[in-house]
């Protein structure tokens, strides 16, 4: 039987980002392609109108992969799959997979013998870290802090203690809302000597990156973060 392919389409994380990322290959693919496995359907065919003007999104089926739906909703797209059909898996931002729900679908392709082939292109995780100037050799990914603010206290002290000992980059990110809080959690939590980044609206005209440790973040004005997509990364002193 020949299965079609899970194809992991990369896609811009701004409003104002260009498709410079979107190579001719990817191009080709994004439209030839007629069965989509997206987090969010209305910008999802917003952003194919955007990249290839003359798409007729009419003529394409979408379905949704997020934290609203469920195992029957995967099972439409592999059944898509199944039948020959390529698909396209789009995330909101950057690449599919990354803090993103889309990876249940890609673990189920695995399971079922189905190919996944990822495609190029921006992460705002990815592309913190390498502006950071923090270690990118040795780095953890720890998402969403908690939202309680004792817990999340908790939290940032324990990735500081992970860092001094594992000599490692520790990144997080926040919903956007609650950015200005999370740092304000920063700056009473972890330790003078801590480097701290703030990696802001990243790939935008109003892009922010500043890598310092936290007794020069108390010294320094403190931006306003409130709803601009953020990416948190610290490196504890280990001397």
């Amino acid at each position: 039987m020949n299965y079609g392919i899970l194809h992991l389409i990369p896609k811009d994380i701004s409003d104002d980002s260009g498709s410079g990322f979107v190579t001719p290959i990817v191009y080709d693919l994004m439209s030839e392609i007629k069965i989509w496995a997206v987090e969010n359907i209305k910008t999802s065919r917003r952003y194919l109108k955007k990249i290839i003007p003359e798409i007729i999104i009419d003529e394409l089926a979408f379905y949704e992969v997020s934290k609203r739906t469920d195992y029957r909703d995967n099972e439409k797209i592999i059944s898509e799959l199944k039948t020959g059909n390529d698909v396209g898996l789009m995330s909101e931002a950057g690449l599919p997979g990354i803090a993103d729900p889309g990876n249940t679908l890609i673990i189920l392709c695995h399971d079922l013998g189905i190919e996944v082939v990822p495609h190029a292109g921006p992460s705002s995780i990815l592309m913190a870290l390498i502006s950071s100037g923090l270690n990118g050799q040795k780095f953890c990914f720890s998402g969403y802090l908690p939202v309680n603010e004792g817990e999340r206290k908790k939290s940032l002290r324990k990735l500081e203690k992970d860092s001094r000992e594992n000599s490692s980059s520790q990144i997080f990110m926040e919903t956007p809302y609650r950015n200005n809080s999370v740092f304000k959690s920063v700056l009473e939590s972890l330790k003078s000597d801590t480097w701290f980044c703030i990696a802001c609206d990243i790939d935008s005209k109003d892009q922010f990156i500043k890598t310092i440790r936290i007794s020069e973040w108390k010294k320094s004005k403190i931006p306003d973060l409130h709803k601009r997509p953020t990416v948190f990364i610290l490196q504890a002193n280990d001397n």
